[in-house]
């Protein structure tokens, strides 16, 4: 789902803007949908070994291609009907199918699934125990799931609520665990650090909503669309290390993450 610092009438979170490349703003969103790409290149890898994978909120389903090439088989499910048909018309990948789901219970039978992803959902479910429960309950014994959601403390003050509408609650890096614990008996939280341009870019995108001012965006470069589209080529073949933004602008973390994660990355493991 799409971090969106813009007002909001209905926070229905099938009505949240969902993150989509091609949408991309100006730097700091470019800098974004790479920061989420980084979340799946890393899925793929710390997953190697399952067939299935499930995506709990594919959104547009940028990310289904994506695991359509590391994975035998990808389902993805989402709670809104009108995202899911543009994410069925967007996708070619065969091996990849999309279902709805009703926010609540996973269509799928107990230990049925090999692998699970869930990107920035976390924090829009009114009860996270009962969401991580049904990750759980589905997948099979030993199976791996990994999750992100915002780091709380890079983007709230002290004691503030969410100022993005559709996020119920935001978690520090203790915080994250606890609840992934209710469910998972190992369960390893990391961080999604970016480089220095990449976390003064997100400090800048968030400071306005924190301070409850819109924030104000650039009209779009010259040639944004051809620099996206060479970043979409760039995750598939590597980027060079001039290029403007890429892989090599974020890393894992694993110590200090309330100070520097820009989003939480938590890897779990159901019981055998």
């Amino acid at each position: 789902m799409r971090d969106t610092t813009e007002p909001v009438s209905d926070p229905d979170p099938a009505q949240c803007p969902r993150v989509e490349p091609r949408r991309a703003r100006d730097d700091a969103e470019v800098c974004l949908t790479l920061r989420h790409e980084f979340a799946y290149a890393f899925a793929c890898d710390a997953l190697r070994g399952a067939r299935s994978v499930l995506e709990v909120g594919c959104g547009e389903g940028y990310g289904a291609s994506v695991l359509a090439r590391a994975f035998a088989r990808v389902h993805c499910v989402d709670i809104g009907r009108e995202v899911l048909d543009r994410a069925r018309a967007a996708t070619t990948a065969t091996n990849v199918e999309f279902l709805h789901y009703d926010g609540v219970r996973l269509p799928f039978s107990d230990r049925s699934i090999d692998a699970i992803v869930s990107f920035q959902v976390i924090e829009h479910v009114t009860d996270p125990a009962a969401f991580v429960r049904e990750l759980a309950r589905v997948l099979k014994p030993g199976g791996s799931a990994v999750l992100t959601t915002p780091s709380r403390t890079y983007r709230l003050d002290p004691g503030q609520t969410p100022w993005n509408r559709f996020h119920l609650r935001e978690y520090t890096a203790a915080e994250f665990g606890d609840v992934l614990r209710t469910a998972f008996p190992t369960v390893t939280v990391h961080g999604i650090r970016g480089s220095q341009r990449a976390q003064a870019l997100e400090h800048a995108r968030v400071r306005p909503a924190r301070e409850g001012k819109k924030r104000r965006v650039e009209p779009p470069p010259a040639g944004l669309k051809a620099l996206l589209a060479r970043m979409r080529t760039g995750f598939r073949t590597g980027f060079r290390k001039d290029a403007p933004f890429g892989p090599h602008d974020f890393r894992v973390i694993d110590t200090d993450l309330d100070t520097h994660a820009l989003d939480l990355l938590a890897v779990c493991t159901a019981r055998g």
